[in-house]
């Protein structure tokens, strides 16, 4: 929806609503023309009878000066011209609605929307191409769900001096890439979906083919430097008080994101790897001697640099404060890039780069994968953070919220699996611990979740104490990274499988959360302090 902005000049007394643009540019050019230099009083002329000092032909009707501050709009209507006409009879001129020079209440310095001191660029992931735009009706649906907590549950922050704003990146639909090759090899069998999949699941082949894999990550670039430029020519006071600037990104649009910030290119790590090689290669050469060697790996390395220089892959112009992904599989990209050993705590985004990379996922989200137990393997075994509901009454901040064990809920399963047994006739009995209620809901992230199911207590006792033995080791992070939303009482696991991998944009709990790291100095004052339990 496009909505056109302008400048109101001329006003209609009473309502105060601004005179069309078009018309109010004629009626100034001509007050000023003829004008100029008059003061403009605001004691109204009682002499009715006051003749016309000047007057304007419009389309629409006639405009009549009696004085600098007395102009009036008359309609070119029939009744309009009829009144005029009774007027002139009777001795009375002014016909017409009045119009006044300005606003009603002056301008002051202090009567403007707050600076806005960080921006959140807002990118989205595969399927762009299928539906054009919509980007930009997520983004939407993104600000109003914010807007609606901020008023309801945080009207502080309206009243703040901290403005965050939301912008969409759409970088998909201006990419040509195969040029239409694509299209050309479909089969015309069920067409309608091998077209939507050649507009969705595509983008991925398209990003991991080093043809077009710079393509995607030029244009990604320069569009959120052209917004960011555009933003801070217009708002020159933005970097100058520290602004900052975030990102909020959905599905492969995380790992394109990550990519530029970090500066990953596979292709110069194929040639770094390629001269490490060649260099242990030189090195068990006994042919070789030790000047040779030299010489040889230094020429190696002159032309590693001098092909790296070339490859240089664009940058963004500004440095991140915050990465937000939602239904990320960039942990598996990363899995897949390098080799981890056991132990090893891999530097995934330095903070110089970007000071907090946050992973937030629905737990039926078949794209989303945790990045947690990439950075430290202890976190395998450990719950992802429960984001809070909205709505709760009492939170507990992210920070201060413990540690709990990942528990898998087989309840469902061993149900189903019961029932096929009775049905077949089997009906060994199958020794089970009475459920417990859980306060909050039934989440299979929850300790309690040990304390149901088919297993023994002995069982269970023992695979809790292994559990919370590596809650004790697992002290690698200092902030937590994976955010899981909370699963519905009545919701469909294999609905949810379909649904949810685009549902962030539309889910309060997800905007609630971003409202605590984009505020934390006013949204923390909502959350309670955790109470040691007897």
């Amino acid at each position: 929806e496009i909505f056109i902005i302008s400048r109101g000049t001329w006003f209609y007394d009473g309502t105060w609503g601004p005179v069309e643009e078009m018309k109010a540019d004629r009626i100034e050019l001509e007050h000023l023309t003829h004008f100029r230099g008059h003061l403009m009083t605001s004691q109204k002329v009682d002499d009715t009878t006051k003749e016309v000092v000047h007057s304007l032909s419009l389309p629409e009707g006639e405009v009549d000066w009696f004085s600098a501050s007395e102009v009036y709009l008359s309609s070119d209507a029939t009744p309009s011209r009829l009144m005029r006409s009774v007027g002139k009879k009777f001795g009375f001129q002014k016909t017409g609605y009045k119009l006044h020079r300005g606003y009603s209440i002056d301008a002051t310095s202090s009567d403007k929307p707050p600076d806005i001191n960080h921006i959140v660029f807002v990118i989205h992931g595969i399927g762009q191409k299928m539906e054009r735009g919509r980007i930009i009706k997520n983004c939407t649906a993104l600000r109003e769900n914010i807007s609606y907590l901020k008023h309801k549950y945080f009207p502080s922050i309206v009243n703040s001096s901290h403005t965050v704003e939301f912008f969409p990146v759409e970088w998909r639909s201006s990419l040509v890439l195969d040029a239409g090759v694509i299209d050309s090899i479909t089969p015309q069998k069920i067409l309608n979906l091998r077209q939507m999949l050649n507009a969705s699941f595509m983008d991925i082949m398209y990003y991991n083919s080093p043809l077009y894999r710079d393509e995607i990550i030029t244009g990604l670039t320069g569009e959120m430097n052209r917004l960011y430029t555009m933003f801070t020519q217009r708002n020159p006071y933005f970097e100058a008080n520290g602004g900052k600037v975030s990102m909020v990104a959905h599905s492969l649009g995380c790992v394109i994101t990550y990519d530029i910030v970090t500066g990953w290119n596979p292709a110069q790590q194929f040639d770094q790897q390629l001269v490490h090689s060649l260099f242990d290669q030189i090195d068990k050469s006994r042919e070789l001697k030790t000047t040779s060697q030299i010489s040889l790996k230094k020429n190696l390395q002159d032309i590693l640099l001098q092909h790296d220089s070339k490859r240089l892959q664009p940058s963004l112009n500004f440095k991140i404060e915050n990465f937000f992904c939602l239904g990320s599989p960039l942990a598996v990209f990363l899995a897949l890039r390098t080799k981890h050993s056991q132990g090893a705590t891999p530097d995934i985004i330095p903070q110089k780069l970007c000071k907090r990379l946050l992973n937030i996922f629905h737990p039926a989200d078949p794209v989303a994968y945790r990045i947690e137990p990439l950075l430290c393997p202890e976190y395998s075994n450990i719950a992802p953070v429960l984001i809070h509901s909205y709505n709760a009454a009492e939170k507990i901040h992210y920070s201060e919220m413990p540690l709990e064990p990942i528990i898998v809920s087989r309840e469902k399963d061993r149900e189903g699996w019961d029932k096929s047994r009775a049905d077949s006739g089997n009906n060994t009995p199958v020794s089970s611990v009475p459920s417990t209620p859980v306060k909050g809901g039934t989440s299979s992230w929850s300790l309690w979740g040990l304390m149901k199911g088919s297993k023994k207590p002995a069982e269970a006792g023992a695979n809790s104490l292994e559990l919370l033995s590596a809650l004790q080791d697992a002290k690698g992070l200092s902030d937590r990274t994976d955010f899981v939303l909370r699963e519905g009482s009545m919701e469909n696991s294999y609905i949810s499988a379909i649904t949810s991998h685009t549902a962030y944009w539309n889910n309060y709990d997800v905007s609630h959360f971003l409202l605590s790291i984009l505020y934390p100095d006013i949204v923390s004052t909502v959350y309670k302090p955790e109470v040691a339990k007897p």
